[in-house]
């Protein structure tokens, strides 16, 4: 709990240095990491997130009237939509890598690239599990 606490406190850092919040930040960080300039559904930036649609629906909205974030009609699926980065919302996130590298160095430094490969893949084992517990946790409150 602690990790993660840290980690959206940096999130939260980072969006606070360009005028967004913290889960803004993320969604556009998923946009930038899913969408390589095409764009990507809102559904895709969620599974990615592991967060509700609608969240992503309401925070894309904001950002969108914000000029950063834009949204399209998906020519592939007419019944969905394409986020991807305004160039202001590309030069925002730009303008941020310089101490997004330099936190990362700080938060990752004990981790060489085996390890990092074998945190990967503990947090991907942690995250399917846990997913089962959920399930389980909810199965008996119904």
């Amino acid at each position: 709990m602690t990790v993660a606490e840290r980690v959206a406190m940096l999130r939260a850092h980072f969006g606070r240095e360009v005028g967004i919040t913290g889960p803004q930040y993320t969604l556009l960080m998923a946009v930038l990491q899913l969408g390589d300039g095409v764009g990507v559904p809102p559904r895709a930036v969620a599974d990615h997130l592991r967060v509700t649609r609608a969240f992503v629906a309401l925070e894309a909205g904001r950002l969108v009237r914000a000029g950063v974030l834009a949204k399209r009609a998906n020519p592939a699926d007419g019944r969905s939509n394409l986020l991807s980065l305004t160039p202001r919302g590309r030069r925002m996130l730009d303008r941020l890598i310089p101490e997004v590298r330099a936190v990362n160095d700080l938060f990752f430094a004990g981790l060489d690239a085996p390890g990092y490969a074998c945190a990967r893949r503990l947090m991907a084992r942690l995250l399917a599990d846990s997913a089962k517990a959920l399930k389980r946790v909810a199965r008996s409150r119904a």
